[in-house]
């Protein structure tokens, strides 16, 4: 980002916080949100599907884990936190200056999104012909 608000490189790929502060001092210009909806954080840019590219969605997203063989009535209560706590306003409002979403979830949801993230991204490396350097 210091590169091309420099001048010195044509465009980056960034996460909006750190893309956020230039876009609104003007030093840069963001083109789209790689995402299907704009961000709360930068409610101007458009979203990838709005500049015609619905397949191009690339999310940054975070998650908590935890050891696999954790006790089912721990678990269930780590989600069951979890959940509430994203639930909270304050909490929704950090995530949203940041430019994310909360997005509360299951572990068996987050198991299957990093199944199909998993595949989806092994499909880009082996179309590709990608490899590790």
């Amino acid at each position: 980002m210091v590169g091309v608000s420099a001048g010195d490189v044509s465009m980056a790929f960034a996460g909006i916080p750190a893309a956020a502060a230039l876009a609104q001092s003007k030093r840069v210009h963001p083109l789209f949100v790689t995402s299907q909806k704009r961000s709360p954080a930068l409610p101007e840019v458009m979203s990838a599907a709005e500049a015609g590219m619905p397949d191009f969605v690339i999310d940054n997203w975070h998650a908590i884990f935890a050891p696999a063989n954790l006790p089912a009535p721990i678990r269930s209560v780590l989600e069951a936190a979890l959940q509430k706590s994203l639930h909270v306003p304050a909490v929704v409002t950090q995530f949203q200056k940041g430019g994310a979403d909360a997005a509360p979830g299951t572990g068996a949801q987050l198991g299957s999104m990093v199944a199909s993230e998993t595949q989806r991204w092994s499909k880009v490396v082996m179309d590709n012909k990608l490899k590790a350097e």
